[in-house]
């Protein structure tokens, strides 16, 4: 068997396929653009032609370019039995070229043939299917589909304030002051993969009346703000005649804010089975992150405990 490494000072790359076999490992293959975008996009142009619009691509380690009118190529004549070809950027180490080039598929079958990709030969970019109907002449839009695969970037860390100003689609970053992943899907817009802030405590914001009994803390995870936590209720009562409620605490952070006015029921009661119950409401302020307790049916004793859990859509 033998090995082969590198690069190193006494073994340097000494060809072209090194070279691109090394540049494989930095950059996937691909057409770079977007499925809504033209960049090297196949379609019909007049009987048995097909053209590719101009556009850029890694293919097994070269790099190709299409520019001006873009390039044609005219497909295998038809037979008595359908089937179906692949369009491909080709390159191939023997000729010094990628270029674009039509696969003929089997006759008989609809399937197209699977890209050649061979390492230090022939390696094949798929751009579109192309069904050649039995005895066809010209060939119509619904005969070509398109298959381009598209180059792929790396997850890049970033600010939620200062996002890449030219994404690619697809497109991820993290971002390290919201600990949310998000992607780009097309210009300026963006959508949150995958987000989790972890557990953040939060304290009694009137802790003369309020004390803590079962730690209060917030969590949002992929959109939903999750809160958990009991307070109690110390040194005066709380009448069911407060129309404004009592304030007990505040979201610390614009992420935990719902989207729409939350105001989910809840329940006070003192900790024991048979205990006293008093029905009341939460109330979440979507622009301060106040939580209140409003609305009891009776007054709330010292000693009685209001239980926080609850979930909502975040902003």
């Amino acid at each position: 068997m033998t090995e082969k490494s590198g690069v190193f000072e006494t073994r340097p790359i000494a060809t072209e396929i090194e070279l691109a076999r090394l540049f494989q490992g930095f950059q996937l293959d691909g057409v770079r653009g977007n499925p809504s975008g033209a960049d090297c996009k196949v379609a019909p142009s007049g009987g048995m032609a097909v053209k590719m619009s101009p556009g850029f691509a890694h293919v097994g380690g070269y790099w190709y370019e299409s520019t001006g009118a873009g390039e044609t190529v005219t497909v295998a004549t038809a037979s008595a039995q359908a089937r179906t070809d692949l369009a491909v950027l080709r390159a191939d180490p023997a000729a010094d070229a990628v270029t674009f080039a039509v696969r003929k598929g089997t006759a008989g079958t609809l399937t197209a043939p699977e890209p050649v990709r061979t390492p230090g030969g022939v390696w094949e970019l798929p751009l579109a299917t192309i069904r050649v109907g039995a005895n066809a002449t010209t060939l119509g839009v619904d005969d070509v589909k398109d298959a381009r695969e598209f180059a792929g970037v790396g997850v890049a860390p970033s600010f939620s304030g200062n996002r890449p100003d030219k994404p690619a689609m697809g497109q991820l970053v993290y971002e390290s002051d919201t600990a949310r992943w998000v992607g780009n899907t097309g210009g300026t817009n963006w959508r949150v993969v995958a987000e989790d802030t972890g557990w953040v405590d939060l304290q009694p914001a009137w802790p003369s009346v309020w004390e803590t009994s079962w730690q209060v803390k917030v969590r949002r995870v992929n959109g939903v703000v999750h809160l958990a936590g009991a307070l109690r209720r110390i040194n005066s009562v709380y009448g069911k005649a407060d129309a404004d409620g009592t304030l007990l605490a505040v979201l610390t952070r614009r992420e935990f804010l719902p989207a729409f006015r939350h105001s989910p029921a809840v329940v006070c009661d003192n900790g024991t089975k048979g205990g006293y119950v008093v029905p009341g409401r939460l109330y979440v302020d979507p622009s301060t992150g106040e939580v209140r307790l409003q609305h009891v049916a009776a007054d709330i004793p010292i000693g009685h405990h209001v239980y926080l859990s609850n979930t909502w859509l975040g902003a």
